[in-house]
């Protein structure tokens, strides 16, 4: 008995009227004075939107997080290579963009920074995890590989981290990254 009255009064009240309402609220939303009224603020959310849009777009090309995070799994699986191979190539022809710099200071940052990325490409790799002379060991039955001159050149590196008035020569410097980039390369570094 309850829930007939309950009922008439949803049907009677609401039911009825329910059509009505929604079809005056649509008419509302679609009439021509409210759309007049909201063409400037459609306008500027659709330019809010675009600007977004293109941001978006913007900083997924300049940046490395899509490549990195989406391309580079996927490159590395298909090509067959080391992990991370692209990576170290894109920081070493950062380093050697760096070699255009004719301030001899620049030359000795680059001098250890390239040989601070060869020591970790080869630690990376798999190479020994004990000092470098060991990793060198490692790589002389290696062909193509100038163990002679890495040798040499962790002695400048050393004799510049100990010694501030070192000279560096842009010579050895080129020559430093020639020999290191001829290796990497052999090794599949980079």
């Amino acid at each position: 008995m309850m829930e007939d009255k309950f009922v008439e009064f949803v049907e009677k009240n609401f039911l009825n009227r329910q059509p009505e309402d929604i079809k005056k609220f649509i008419d509302f939303l679609l009439s021509k004075e409210l759309q007049e009224k909201l063409f400037w603020i459609k306008i500027l959310f659709i330019t809010i939107s675009l600007i977004f849009l293109f941001a978006i777009f913007y900083y997924l090309k300049n940046s490395s997080y899509f490549t990195e995070r989406y391309l580079e799994p996927w490159q590395d699986a298909l090509n067959y290579k080391d992990f991370g191979i692209s990576k170290r190539k894109k920081q070493w022809e950062k380093i050697k963009k760096r070699l255009k710099s004719e301030n001899k200071y620049e030359w000795k940052i680059i001098f250890i920074d390239a040989h601070k990325f060869f020591e970790k490409a080869l630690s990376e790799s798999g190479y020994s995890q004990g000092s470098y002379y060991d990793k060198i060991k490692e790589l002389e039955a290696e062909e193509n590989i100038q163990t002679d001159k890495l040798i040499e050149f962790k002695k400048i590196f050393d004799d510049i981290i100990h010694d501030p008035d070192y000279e560096l020569k842009k010579e050895t410097l080129l020559e430093m990254i020639e020999v290191l980039e001829k290796t990497m390369v052999n090794l599949g570094l980079i």
